[in-house]
């Protein structure tokens, strides 16, 4: 079954192409936190340290990650498992 040409009915399809859809950036939560990434500005250089001591003593600056300390992260997309969303649909 194709689904190239068939009309497919949105909840809120009418909200998103009004302009009137609240996406996920668009809500506040307690707790929130954001993120930056900060890239080198030499591109054939060599870290020899990083020191963030300086960065985590700005207010409001929860954690700075780097190689150090970064969380684990799935070696493929197969090792990710999202705990929220719906699994996908057979292909």
């Amino acid at each position: 079954m194709s689904a190239i040409g068939i009309a497919a009915s949105r909840v809120d399809g009418r909200a998103k192409v009004t302009g009137e859809a609240r996406y996920a950036a668009e809500f506040t939560a307690r707790g929130l936190l954001h993120g930056f990434v900060v890239s080198s500005a030499i591109a054939k250089g060599r870290i020899r340290s990083i020191d963030r001591n300086d960065a985590l003593a700005v207010a409001g600056v929860a954690e700075v990650f780097t190689h150090e300390n970064r969380p684990d992260l799935a070696d493929s997309d197969s090792c990710y498992q999202d705990e929220l969303a719906v699994p996908a649909a057979s292909q």
